[in-house]
């Protein structure tokens, strides 16, 4: 919001969450916790589990970045 303005960060938030949302499994939950911050309740996931959302939502940050074709990709950290 400072750099590019609350449009672009609205946007981006936006953007954040439906990668997010279309990397987990039917029943796990993604919550809203701050401004630009989300939890995931994956239940019954396992270590094994938890890695494999984790690689659906590098693929799909990956995917949204190269159709952006944008200075103002988004980035996620786990």
């Amino acid at each position: 919001n400072d750099r590019f303005g609350h449009a672009v960060g609205d946007t981006h938030i936006i953007a954040a969450s439906n990668i997010l949302h279309n990397s987990l499994r039917l029943g796990d939950t993604l919550a809203r916790i701050g401004g630009d911050e989300f939890a995931i309740i994956a239940q019954a996931c396992g270590e094994e589990g938890a890695l494999d959302i984790l690689m659906r939502i590098e693929a799909q940050l990956s995917l949204y970045n190269e159709k952006a074709k944008t200075e103002n990709w988004v980035s996620i950290s786990v």
